[in-house]
């Protein structure tokens, strides 16, 4: 959609999530200090790596001080030696020895050590609960109230893992999104927004970088996984800022511009933002109860989304959006325990907050939906709130009265949970069908 639209508000809220590998980050050495005319400092090495001596000198006409020795290490390497007005100074010393320490720990082992670096299969699992926000006809609501699961994968690179555990790094990229469908009772609608295969192995696909740290390398040692955000078809300046609302989508400002250019092509299909689909459509919900207090019960039927809240659109006859480009922001991390054959395990996971907005749309003859269409779709879909462990949906967000009224599912939630599997070494090659294929750990309860 090339115009700006004045609104976006609610949007499909769906997760890329940023659970990330526990690990340590790479070795520090000094740098050579650069010298043009003069040697300079070498800088000190990270603890328990030798420094890199000063760099001699070019034999500029003015005498050089002597380069510093390098510190921090076991043995740092000596500086180069004093230039003087002719002749450039020596060069440094030799290499230190000082063992590789992330940390000022002491050097852990453990059965699963050798096993620590490789590449991962990750499987999330969010408790969440929705409603839309009452944009639809006479400020109604159009989406009904309801409770699941989603479901992320990601394929993380887990690279120089330290001697003490006691911090580290991981390379992660989404493999996969599985949303719960959500119900219209108003017209007996389902909604299935799926994400296609083909978009996660996309070379255009972004990356993330997380930390995290471990306990040690035996099984049962747990994993701490920091929280790290993410962004998936979108772009912000400040990825902890706020995100925009509804009237600030066609004139937020990011780094790529404004409008339309805060919405990156990561899936590289020539669209703006990622690019979902309305699944299943035509099928029954054979998952949901019958429709509207009928009897017999009418069937829920999955459908494209409306593009507006007149009684017109919402007849089954009427044009749909079937194609949709959004744009992602999530924050996760988690925690667990290593499995007992040091390639797997499972545990708890947190997750801060998953927004998404909507640009643009396609009905279901490859015709752009209008702005105003583009927006509706926008305003009326449903909000994903995650829940925390022990928490639960708020008692005042009611299920509609022809489905029995009352609150939503109460039940205490575990919180997020994660899972783990150990593909391979970091020179083999894995697909994001090897890692939605992957024997994941159940979540024990």
């Amino acid at each position: 959609m090339v115009s700006l639209r004045n609104a976006t508000r609610g949007a499909y809220a769906l997760s890329f999530a940023m659970v990330a590998l526990a690990g340590c980050s790479a070795e520090e050495t000094g740098n050579n200090g650069a010298g043009v005319g003069m040697p300079s400092a070498g800088a000190s090495g990270a603890s328990g790596v030798g420094g890199v001596g000063g760099v001699s000198g070019t034999g500029a006409p003015v005498g050089g001080a002597s380069g510093a020795s390098g510190g921090g290490g076991a043995s740092g390497v000596g500086g180069g030696g004093a230039g003087d007005a002719a002749n450039a100074g020596t060069s440094g010393g030799t290499a230190g020895t000082g063992a590789l320490m992330c940390g000022s720990g002491e050097v852990k082992e453990g059965m699963c050590k050798e096993k620590a670096e490789g590449i991962y299969a990750i499987k999330l699992e969010a408790d969440v609960w929705w409603q839309d926000n009452g944009a639809g006809l006479l400020g109604l609501q159009l989406v009904d109230p309801g409770r699941g699961k989603i479901i992320v994968h990601l394929i993380g690179r887990l690279t120089d893992v330290c001697e003490d555990g006691s911090g580290g790094q991981g390379e992660i990229r989404g493999c996969g999104t599985i949303l719960p469908p959500f119900r219209s009772d108003a017209n007996c609608d389902s909604f299935a927004i799926t994400f296609p295969d083909l978009i996660w192995d996309s070379p255009s696909m972004p990356s993330f970088i997380t930390t995290g740290s471990t306990t040690g390398f035996n099984p049962g040692d747990i994993l701490t996984l920091n929280q790290a955000t993410g962004l998936l078809g979108f772009s912000m300046g400040d990825t902890e800022g706020g995100w925009p609302g509804y009237m600030e989508t066609a004139t937020f400002a990011c780094p790529l511009g404004t409008g339309e250019q805060c919405f990156p092509d990561h899936d590289g299909d020539g669209k703006p933002g990622i690019t979902v689909k309305m699944g299943r459509i035509g099928e029954t919900d054979t998952e949901a109860g019958g429709c509207g207090g009928f009897d017999p019960p009418l069937p829920f039927i999955f459908r494209g989304a409306p593009l507006d809240g007149g009684p017109l659109a919402l007849v089954d006859e009427a044009p749909r959006a079937e194609t949709i480009y959004i744009g992602l922001r999530v924050r996760m991390g988690g925690a667990g325990a290593i499995g007992s054959d040091c390639a797997s395990g499972w545990g708890e996971s947190t997750a801060k907050y998953m927004n998404s907005r909507v640009w643009d749309c396609e009905v279901a003859d490859g015709t752009n939906c209008t702005d105003e269409a583009a927006n509706f779709v926008d305003s009326v879909a449903p909000v994903y709130d995650i829940l925390d462990k022990g928490a639960a949906p708020p008692v005042d967000v009611l299920k509609p009265a022809t489905q029995g009224g009352g609150p939503l599912d109460q039940t205490p939630s575990r919180g997020a949970l994660s899972a783990l599997v150990r593909l391979g070494e970091l020179d083999q090659s894995f697909s994001c069908a090897d890692v939605r294929n992957a024997a994941f750990p159940s979540f024990g309860e």
